[in-house]
């Protein structure tokens, strides 16, 4: 008989009221802070790589300049013009890249120094690039060697650039 009864009164209660799932909106404020922080550090790393490009392309494009002007040379075999349009090319170089500090007014070793202080480890300097300085001698002697050697230094020159902006 006490079955009948506790079973009869179980019959009585009403149904388990189950609450309400746990909706996914909206998330907690640990979601929305981890949300901030991903796409912030998104945002700034979005930033570095496209001013970087930025920086980069007018070094790119000089490098592509000097290519070009070493096959015209190595098609025409004309040292002073080789020798003139580089120098005009660093000279521009400069001055697009760093207009405050006027670089590109310097002449002769003072001009040798500051291309080598923009990129030291590049080897530019005085002893190595002087033939750079033979443009503005009136009976200047344009060695081949000198035009062949001057090259690849100009060509690690831009590499090694530290492009500020």
């Amino acid at each position: 008989m006490p079955d009948k009864l506790s079973d009869s009164l179980l019959n009585q209660l009403p149904p388990l009221h189950w609450p309400e799932p746990v909706s996914f909106w909206p998330p907690a404020i640990g979601w929305w802070l981890s949300a901030v922080t991903v796409l912030g550090l998104l945002l700034l790393t979005l930033h570095y790589f496209i001013k970087r490009k930025r920086r980069n392309k007018l070094r790119n494009a000089a490098l592509r300049e000097l290519n070009v002007l070493w096959q015209t040379y190595q098609k025409e075999n004309n040292a002073a013009e080789y020798l003139t349009a580089v120098n005009r090319l660093l000279k521009q170089f400069v001055m697009q890249q760093y207009p405050e500090k006027h670089l590109h007014t310097l002449t002769g070793a003072k001009w040798l120094n500051a291309l080598n202080e923009l990129s030291p480890q590049s080897g530019v300097n005085s002893d190595t690039a002087s033939v750079l300085l033979s443009i503005y001698a009136k009976h200047a002697d344009y060695s081949v060697n000198d035009a062949r050697a001057l090259h690849p230094l100009l060509v690690q020159w831009f590499k090694g650039l530290r492009i500020v902006s």
